[in-house]
């Protein structure tokens, strides 16, 4: 089969790296949500037995009533602040140079979670942003504007804000290696997770 040639004129485009890099730092979000389903289903797991790992799975980031769940939120914050969670989880023994690396390293990779979620939501429920190419006198920059909810019309104009709505995608680097190191993590807790299903 041959393959379809390029239009030269869209080739050109410079929006087309801008969609890349929206697609790379949002599967690093996803990544990274993935992990923590994973990881507190694994610490729930411990604590409470294994038969009910699954539904720490399929229920994670739900509002059951009657039904504790975890959040991405509530998974890092039991690893950045419980010494014992991180060691189950990574294998690591607390004060050890490893330890003391993946929790800054987790405490980054949170940091980044939480700068590109809404992004990531926009990105998977819709396409809810515009791409940009923010232009200065020295440098050009990817970055994405995103819609906010209420758009303000006055005589016939839209106002839209930029505070808080313009994300520049400058960590696009980053979000490569943080997929990477995910999935080390995700090597760990699946080593270390074996054990809980021995016989």
């Amino acid at each position: 089969m041959a393959s379809v040639k390029s239009d030269p004129i869209l080739s050109k485009d410079q929006l087309i790296p801008v969609y890349g890099k929206v697609g790379i730092i949002t599967f690093a979000v996803q990544a990274v949500e993935d992990y923590a389903c994973t990881g507190y289903a694994y610490l729930e797991a411990l604590d409470n037995g294994v038969e009910r790992i699954y539904e720490y799975v399929r229920d994670f980031g739900k509002r059951l009533e009657n039904r504790k769940t975890g959040t991405v939120g509530e998974f890092f914050k039991r690893v950045l602040w419980n010494d014992q969670a991180l060691y189950e989880l990574t294998g690591f023994q607390p004060g050890s140079s490893d330890f003391t690396s993946t929790r800054n390293h987790l405490q980054s990779v949170y940091e980044f979670y939480k700068k590109y979620r809404l992004l990531y939501l926009k990105f998977k429920h819709g396409q809810a942003f515009i791409p940009l190419i923010l232009q200065s006198k020295t440098e050009e920059k990817p970055a994405v504007y995103i819609i906010p909810d209420k758009i303000e019309r006055e005589h016939g104009r839209v106002r839209l804000p930029s505070q808080g709505h313009l994300i520049p995608l400058d960590e696009c680097e980053l979000a490569k290696d943080i997929t990477v190191r995910i999935n080390t993590y995700f090597l760990q807790i699946r080593s270390l997770s074996r054990k809980l299903f021995s016989v």
